[in-house]
């Protein structure tokens, strides 16, 4: 995979000066042209596959500057037998929007496919680090290509030498969460912040930096929030019930928040919308399963979130008669009972099923308000888990929208109910439903 440097060349008339091309204090170069420094800075980035640098010239730098740069190069590549090779690509100034799409064109086709790029933008034109920013997403999408480094080589006639290389890497690594996280809250999906953790732990270790735990804080946090879609997705109540999956994202989110370093207090806000979107679940706990379904609603996930609404409710009720709730004998009374409450001809009490049915358990049921109060509903939910389950084979069936819509409303029917009896066993069950209630308003 070609490692590419991307770098624009300047008009000016340049002066040698003392570079900083790392934390070392030692590690300095004298050079006219910033594209050396920063070659300098990348290097751990290219010395085993090779370095291509793209140089993006105007007539007026190429007659000006691109000579003695050249000689520079290869004076640097001949002293330390490094494997650069460069080239020098025409463009014209960006006077106006449609001479800046010009310039993205021709930026783009010359990445290579499956690239790792770095972005000098020292003498970019003022427009350019937006568009460089830009091109670099662009280029992960459509090329496959992946972002190594962005550097910005510091002159100052005011301050000391050496001037400072400085990496604003992390600048585009902010916005990537950004986008990552919005990514995650709106459908559950943490693929992009799983990769981009591990894309940034292996840039800065490839860098050989001393260990920075916050990367690996960062890199646990992006594992965690991985396994919450295929637990939702394959409708995995235990280990929703257990909770430990979400308090350990809840553990891991606090200790970065405490964290001091200047490049990690723009992530608080990002870590603080993740823990909110999971701040309801607690360690074993029923209340977790209406979580869940808060979720799925979130996240689209209209089939995960019927049937673990369906299955809560049996389970809460199970839990308030004092009965086994993983029994499947058990919940097969509750359906039945359910069915029972409809009134419909043929319709029997499970009381009445006595091979079928614990006969002590089926009488309780009728003394059990939740089972009582809920079980219109239920029934409700029951047929939408049918319809949206037999893919639209029946006779009747729903509309798409209208199965979305009627999910909704029958959750928040539930809700209302949960939230509504104040002798349920379990108080958390009441508490979450109405903080649920409020969320969804």
């Amino acid at each position: 995979m070609p490692t590419v440097l991307i770098s624009f060349l300047g008009t000016s008339r340049y002066d040698c000066v003392d570079y900083r091309y790392s934390t070392n204090e030692n590690d300095t170069i004298n050079t006219k042209y910033a594209q050396i420094a920063v070659i300098m800075a990348s290097r751990e980035y290219w010395k085993d596959t090779g370095l291509k640098l793209l140089i993006f010239v105007t007539p007026e730098a190429r007659e000006r500057n691109l000579d003695e740069l050249a000689t520079e190069l290869e004076r640097l590549k001949a002293d330390n037998n490094y494997p650069i090779d460069y080239t020098s690509i025409n463009i014209q100034s960006v006077q106006n929007e449609q001479s800046l799409w010009n310039l993205f064109e021709t930026v783009f086709k010359a990445i290579p496919q499956d690239s790792d790029i770095i972005f000098d933008i020292t003498h970019a034109f003022r427009s350019i680090p937006v568009l460089g920013l830009a091109i670099i997403n662009y280029a992960k999408t459509v090329k496959n290509c992946h972002p190594k480094g962005i550097y910005y080589a510091s002159f100052d006639q005011s301050l000391p030498q050496p001037h400072p290389v400085i990496d604003l890497t992390r600048i585009d690594d902010l916005q990537r969460w950004s986008i990552a996280v919005a990514e995650y809250l709106h459908s559950g999906n943490s693929k992009e912040i799983l990769l981009l953790s591990q894309e940034v732990a292996k840039r800065y270790y490839t860098s050989k930096r001393q260990p920075d735990f916050t990367l690996n804080k960062q890199k646990n946090l992006a594992e965690k929030l991985n396994e919450i879609w295929p637990v939702l997705a394959t409708n995995r109540s235990k280990e929703i019930i257990d909770g430990s999956l979400f308090k350990d994202i809840q553990k891991i989110l606090g200790e970065l928040n405490q964290e001091n370093a200047s490049h990690i207090k723009p992530m608080t806000a990002l870590y603080d919308k993740i823990y909110d979107s999971l701040r309801l679940f607690k360690p074993d706990a029923l209340s977790n399963l209406l979580v869940a379904v808060f979720l799925c609603i979130q996240y689209n996930m209209i089939q995960q979130g019927i049937t673990i609404l369906e299955e809560s409710i049996i389970t809460l009720i199970l839990n308030e008669i004092g009965a086994d709730y993983i029994e499947e004998k058990n919940r097969n009374m509750v359906s039945w009972f359910m069915n029972y409450c409809e009134k419909k001809e043929g319709n029997t009490h499970p009381r009445n099923e006595p091979d079928r049915f614990d006969s002590y358990l089926a009488q309780i049921l009728d003394d059990c308000m939740l089972a009582t109060s809920i079980a219109s509903t239920f029934n409700k939910i029951r047929d939408l888990r049918n319809d949206i389950n037999h893919a639209e084979f029946r006779k009747q069936s729903m509309k798409p929208r209208t199965i979305i819509e009627n999910f909704r409303q029958y959750f928040k029917e539930a809700l209302d109910i949960l939230s509504s009896i104040d002798t349920l066993k379990d108080n958390s069950i009441k508490e979450t439903s109405s903080e649920i209630k409020t969320l969804m308003k």
